[in-house]
């Protein structure tokens, strides 16, 4: 996170409201000089003439772990709160603004890494699941009624529920969680079969890291490359623009100059293009409320939970992200 000004083909949406912007991908270099590691961010987005772009007031964090973040902000706030993470980030040191942390991440965080079998969750990618899209695929176009339905009752039954109307047996249902809903099919054969409205509601208030639910946010193209493959992209680029500013300053004016600096200022622009196309986003297909399975989706989860460590992991990163915002909130780090 720095606070210059990448180019406007570059900005995603928080970048044009805010006063924060997205560097690049951190890549520790040797400095031939000092004889020490030096940080440097590929795409140099901040525009520094050096590429040393990590500075004091600047936060650095995992590219996939920003954007658990970002769905985790548009779930709480509607928008990316940008402030509300660098706030915390300027305080994360103080003890009362600690993170909890997973028992996983604990037995990890040793002098000398241990493997301990059960945490390889924590090195999997959140935003792309093997598997997941499978079950998603599995659990369309199979929707039972979207209505109240039960038992058929006795005349003389003394369950009051199959008195109410649908709408209000909804309104009941929508304040209970699933725990609670599941014991009240038991009390009662008015709620025996459920609409899949209920568990699509269900689903976005339990399940809330499942963003696949609810947002169709595109991911950013900073998940789908690597600092090597930037500053690959980037070295011919910045050698072409250095020798370019070089001719054009030092440069005599003659007509072999002049060639030399168009053939130059052509390749540049070629470079830029290819660096430009290297910036895609990656579309997120948000599942059809209408046609998706809501109930057979959240069995299906947990009973492949085990095969889905990337899922598992992005629920530990989201509920972070969870206390970094309460945190902000509580302590009123925005004002």
């Amino acid at each position: 996170m720095c606070d210059g000004e990448p180019n406007e083909y570059e900005r995603e949406d928080f970048e044009n409201l805010g006063c924060y912007a997205l560097n690049g991908l951190g890549d520790p270099a040797k400095d031939s000089q000092r004889g020490r590691d030096r940080a440097q961010a590929f795409p140099n987005r901040c525009n520094s003439p050096s590429g040393d772009d990590v500075k004091a007031g600047d936060m650095s964090f995992h590219p996939t772990c920003f954007e658990i973040f970002k769905r985790a902000s548009i779930y709480r706030y509607g928008f990316v709160h940008i402030e509300a993470l660098m706030s915390w980030g300027h305080v994360r040191g103080e003890p009362q603004f600690q993170l909890p942390e997973h028992s996983a991440v604990k037995r990890a965080r040793q002098r000398l890494w241990l493997h301990h079998a059960g945490d390889e969750f924590l090195a999997a990618n959140p935003c792309f699941v093997p598997g997941l899209q499978d079950i998603f695929d599995s659990v369309q176009n199979t929707c039972s009624s979207d209505d109240i339905s039960s038992d058929v009752a006795s005349p003389n039954s003394t369950d009051i529920f199959s008195k109410l109307p649908q709408e209000i047996k909804l309104d009941i249902l929508l304040q209970l969680d699933s725990w609670d809903i599941a014991n009240l099919r038991l009390s009662s054969r008015t709620f025996r079969h459920l609409p899949q409205s209920l568990f699509y509601h269900l689903t976005q208030r339990e399940l809330p890291w499942l963003y696949e639910a609810w947002t169709s946010a595109p991911l950013s193209f900073f998940v789908m490359t690597t600092a090597a493959e930037q500053r690959r992209l980037g070295k011919p680029l910045d050698k072409v623009r250095f020798q370019l500013a070089g001719r054009r300053k030092w440069g005599g004016g003659s007509e072999e100059e002049a060639a030399d600096i168009a053939r130059l200022a052509a390749e540049e622009v070629e470079l830029a293009e290819r660096q430009r196309q290297s910036y895609r986003f990656t579309p997120v297909k948000m599942l059809d409320r209408g046609r998706t399975n809501w109930t057979r989706l959240r069995g299906e989860l947990s009973r492949r939970w085990g095969e889905l460590p990337g899922l598992r992991n992005r629920r530990r990163i989201w509920n972070n992200c969870q206390e970094i915002m309460e945190i902000t909130d509580k302590y009123r780090l925005l004002y």
